[in-house]
């Protein structure tokens, strides 16, 4: 009897691994077929980033393309004005210049009318003074005359 158990023991135990011999077989033929699923899905889903990536970068690249041109038009702008804002900096400063030159002819002009007028108001002096004097000179030869004339009618 133990040769018989022993027999039977021994066939369920090559049943036994005939049966996970099976399914081991069975169990690699899924994950064969599971990683032969996963890889065509994992292709296809690089294969849609891929586009997407595509689609992306196109959108994007004619994006920055736009603002590549509008950064070159606004910068042909920007230096034009630029220039007309030099261009004025230069007129004001050229009229600055000119203010300035005029009131130092103003101030040397005024300084000149009041010399004027203090040689005017000097010779207005001399001239009433001169005045006074033949004033006292008219008085005098008159005065004299008036007694030239009373002498000669005594």
């Amino acid at each position: 009897m133990s040769n018989l158990s022993t027999n039977d023991e021994l066939k369920y135990y090559c049943d036994n691994v005939d049966y996970y011999k099976h399914e081991n077989h069975e169990l690699k033929k899924v994950v064969f077929q599971l990683k032969l699923e996963m890889k065509s899905q994992l292709e296809q889903c690089l294969i849609e980033q891929k586009h997407n990536l595509k689609c992306v970068v196109k959108k994007y690249k004619g994006f920055i393309e736009d603002l590549l041109v509008q950064k070159s038009q606004l910068s042909v702008k920007c230096d034009d004005w630029k220039q007309k804002l030099e261009y004025q900096y230069q007129i004001i400063e050229e009229q600055r210049q000119q203010i300035y030159n005029q009131q130092q002819i103003i101030q040397q002009n005024l300084l000149t009318i009041q010399e004027i007028e203090l040689i005017v108001e000097q010779q207005r002096i001399q001239k009433q003074i001169e005045v006074q004097q033949i004033m006292n000179l008219k008085d005098q030869t008159i005065d004299e005359l008036h007694q030239i004339i009373q002498q000669q009618q005594q």
